[in-house]
């Protein structure tokens, strides 16, 4: 079987020939989606190398030596992007760029283990519980046109039901949209902001915000330490800068 019955422990920069696994989907799944056509059975074949050279001499950029390192995901992520944007226009340009960057690094088959009861898997960090693991689930969370397009999906929702809540308390839409943003990661949270515009327990240690023992930092190098901070860590963003994910938002209308 090509496909292993949980996701990869641990995630490729590169990606080539003899490479097997969810990654390898990832990359499979994208190249299709943009035309390049092969078969997404998780095996880099020569068929997949021949695409990935294929892609990488339509990007001028890009070295062509059929290897699908850093630059060419981080461009496999950028036309699909384009292409989900085509089907949401409502969607605010930029945004699944930085939901990609944020959560995967752009990183076609990405994982984080850190979470009870699952694994977030894929360039937006879907949710698969287990063990064990469902196929289903763990394709449609690797393939990264699906996962990014799901984003929009749960973006447009959640702005919609936040937007209603924002016009009755006379705040701006922008900030709707923003906690639409913050929902993906921490839904409880975008719900008080929307509803309350803070959180009932700001000051809470946010103990998620620590990475190999460092705390994450604020683009102006402050520390990540509460709750509240996380909140405009991620999307709200305030005084130490823009939220990560709304950083490539130009134009909220």
């Amino acid at each position: 079987m090509s496909l292993p019955t949980s996701p990869n422990r641990t995630t490729p920069t590169s990606l080539r020939i003899g490479d097997q696994g969810w990654p390898v989907f990832a990359l499979q799944c994208g190249l299709d989606e943009l035309s390049y056509e092969c078969k997404a059975d998780g095996i880099f074949g020569p068929g997949t190398y021949r695409m990935v050279q294929a892609l990488q001499r339509r990007i001028q950029t890009l070295t062509i030596d059929g290897i699908a390192g850093p630059a060419t995901q981080i461009q496999i992520v950028r036309l699909i992007d384009v292409g989900v944007h085509v089907r949401h226009p409502a969607l605010p340009y930029g945004l699944l760029r930085g939901f990609a960057e944020t959560e995967s690094g752009n990183s076609l088959g990405a994982t984080n283990w850190n979470v009870p009861g699952g694994v977030d898997c894929g360039v937006v960090q879907i949710r698969c519980a287990g063990p064990p693991f469902y196929e289903g689930t763990m394709r449609i969370a690797y393939d990264p046109n699906i996962a990014m397009d799901q984003v929009a999906v749960a973006f447009l929702g959640r702005t919609h039901r936040f937007s209603q809540l924002a016009y009755a308390r006379q705040r701006p839409i922008e900030w709707a949209k923003r906690c639409a943003v913050l929902a993906w990661n921490w839904p409880w949270a975008a719900e008080q902001f929307a509803v309350q515009g803070k959180l009932p327990n700001p000051s809470r240690d946010a103990t998620w915000a620590v990475v190999d023992g460092q705390r994450i930092k604020f683009p102006d190098g402050a520390p990540v330490m509460t709750y509240d901070d996380w909140a405009r860590f991620y999307a709200l963003g305030g005084k130490h800068g823009e939220g990560r994910v709304a950083r490539f938002v130009t134009d909220w209308t």
